[in-house]
């Protein structure tokens, strides 16, 4: 009888947890974030090696996807494409940074609005 009990709720708890994760809504995935932010920083530092310089603020992150045609060592792209935030928003990218840093790079969270509580940022703080 316990055996039989146990049975039913390890079943029950395998079939909630395969049905839950894809019925309820979660705003982004907490890892993407820091992955994609390692990812950006790397090329924006092979981008500084190439070029000796960041991009600027106006240039912005698709500099690292296209070539701008004034920069004679950018041989390559550093980015497939222009990287999105997990909420399908483009990340930030102002140069310089804040505090010192060379860049700043940061979401502007579920509601797509700069400057909001909800930002999730990074100052570059190496």
């Amino acid at each position: 009888m316990v055996l039989e009990v146990l049975c039913i709720l390890v079943c029950a708890g395998i079939l909630i947890g395969s049905i839950l994760p894809k019925s309820v809504p979660i705003g982004g995935r907490p890892g993407s974030y820091a992955a994609d932010l390692s990812t950006i920083k790397t090329q924006l530092s092979v981008f500084e090696i190439d070029n000796g310089c960041y991009p600027t603020t106006s240039e912005g992150l698709k500099i690292l996807v296209e070539n701008p045609g004034n920069m004679p060592n950018w041989t390559h792209a550093y980015l497939d494409k222009i990287p999105m935030d997990q909420w399908g928003h483009l990340y930030i990218y102002r140069c310089p940074g804040t505090n010192g840093a060379p860049f700043d790079i940061y979401s502007m969270g579920p509601d797509g609005i700069d400057g909001t509580a909800d930002d999730i940022g990074d100052t570059n703080r190496r």
